[in-house]
């Protein structure tokens, strides 16, 4: 965790901002796909939430995204409000926060490598898509009650999105184990 080398709790907090404002900012870097609404940066910079702050700070930062969203901050991809828990995707940020502390928890134990950050981000990547695809079958089937686009939706995030977001878990870890090793040789 490299948040371990800011000693005082100004750059840890600091540190937080910093990660629930990229988190905000990867929301609106969307990529457009076929079959579904688009591809978001967000998956990214939460993955890297864990490793940088660790699993505590980590999912506080998360935590702190979520309910800026639902206090009306348009930070989501669709924007904010406490409407958007209505929403399908929703299920997708409240993973966010579960995602962060076990890749963080992972990171944290053991020296760190390729293997060990991989490990961490897959199982991020699995939580997320856990939560996320069982939350929107939940108000896809409950509350807009529609059952058409279930389907679509398994399709579109096998056959698309699911490999593009393996290969963006393997480049965060590997942004995070350099990163990792630039700062443990820094005193900050």
């Amino acid at each position: 965790m490299i948040t371990d080398k800011i000693q005082n709790k100004t750059g840890r907090l600091a540190m937080v901002a910093l990660f629930t404002a990229l988190v905000s900012v990867g929301a609106f870097i969307k990529i457009p796909m076929p079959f579904m609404d688009y591809i978001t940066m967000q998956l990214f910079f939460v993955i890297l939430s864990g490793f940088v702050l660790g699993s505590k700070l980590g999912a506080l930062s998360l935590t702190i995204y979520l309910v800026l969203g639902i206090c009306g901050v348009p930070v989501f991809a669709g924007g904010g409000g406490f409407n958007y828990v209505l929403m399908p995707t929703f299920g997708y940020i409240i993973s966010f926060i579960f995602a962060s502390y076990a890749i963080g928890y992972i990171s944290e134990r053991g020296t760190p490598s390729m293997k060990r950050y991989f490990f961490a981000s897959m199982v991020g990547f699995v939580l997320i898509y856990a939560i996320g695809i069982a939350y929107k079958l939940i108000i896809m089937l409950c509350y807009i009650k529609t059952d058409k686009a279930i389907s679509v939706l398994l399709l579109s995030s096998v056959s698309i999105q699911m490999p593009i977001d393996i290969v963006k878990c393997f480049i965060v870890a590997t942004v995070a184990l350099q990163l990792k090793k630039v700062v443990s040789k820094m005193s900050l």
